[in-house]
């Protein structure tokens, strides 16, 4: 199984946003993926955020905390009135990985001088 699809599986379980950690443990205890690297939950992020990135409002996921991810249809309410994720902070902390990623986005294709 994919780990978008094992994630999607936790995330309906526990009908709430979980850490990339906490999603990666549950994936494995449950037998749902197999990790042979040192950071499964390293793996799990990267490839909600990539499909995020990927797939923008109509990836199955959203972020709404660092490393921490919901099910885009359980997120939002289900009543007619829309739900918005919450506000970017200030103090927003992003983690190395994250902010690695936006470096690479932001300067990656410039060659230099």
């Amino acid at each position: 199984m994919s780990v978008k699809a094992a994630a999607t599986e936790v995330l309906k379980k526990a009908q709430s946003p979980l850490h990339a950690k906490v999603i990666a443990d549950q994936i494995i205890a449950a037998g749902l993926w197999i990790s042979d690297g040192k950071t499964p939950e390293a793996t799990v992020s990267a490839s909600l955020y990539l499909d995020i990135k990927n797939n923008g409002d109509k990836s199955a996921f959203i972020k709404v905390a660092p490393q921490t991810f919901a099910l885009r249809d359980s997120f939002f309410k289900s009543n007619d009135v829309v739900a918005t994720p919450p506000p970017s902070s200030v103090n927003f902390a992003y983690s190395f990985t994250e902010c690695a990623q936006k470096v690479l986005e932001e300067f990656g294709e410039h060659t230099g001088a």
